[in-house]
């Protein structure tokens, strides 16, 4: 693999000397050149050859909740329009409430589900509901409150 078959970096930002030495030090473009590489709009989204920290980066958004996985998760599912789950296992939940209500400003539609295994784990289904309360979600927001057909439809084809 080499630097031209990266689509999207995200890369530590803490001061604008770090990102043109990290990128020349990867390859993305040559010594002393980070300047110009940057300068050329390689970097912005959708154009770029290089989209870069498309969630803002760590110097505007490196609170804790908010930076890395998680946000590049929702971000991902975004686009691509993909659901993602609350999962009310006590042992797997994934989805915090903070994280859906990310997803849900982002439009991603959320699915609310007990992961149960057995009959007598379907109960668990209420700590998905209060983490989706807890997000200040609707009915709107979450694709398994709708009869079959309509979920149907908000399934993207195969």
């Amino acid at each position: 693999m080499t630097p031209a078959d990266i689509k999207y970096a995200s890369i530590y930002d803490s001061f604008t000397i770090t990102v043109l030495m990290q990128l020349e030090d990867l390859g993305f473009c040559k010594k002393g050149e980070g300047g110009k590489f940057v300068a050329d709009g390689n970097l912005i989204s959708g154009v770029g050859r290089l989209p870069f920290n498309t969630d803002g980066g760590g110097l505007c958004n490196n609170h804790p909740t908010n930076r890395g996985g998680m946000t590049k998760v929702i971000e991902a599912a975004a686009a691509a329009g993909t659901m993602i789950e609350i999962n009310g296992s006590p042992d797997r939940r994934d989805l915090n409430d903070v994280h859906a209500r990310a997803a849900a400003e982002a439009g991603v539609r959320i699915l609310v589900s007990s992961d149960a295994h057995s009959t007598s784990e379907f109960d668990q289904l209420r700590y998905g509901i209060a983490t989706a309360r807890r997000a200040w979600l609707t009915a709107n927001h979450v694709a398994n409150t709708r009869s079959f057909a309509e979920f149907q439809r908000l399934r993207k084809p195969r």
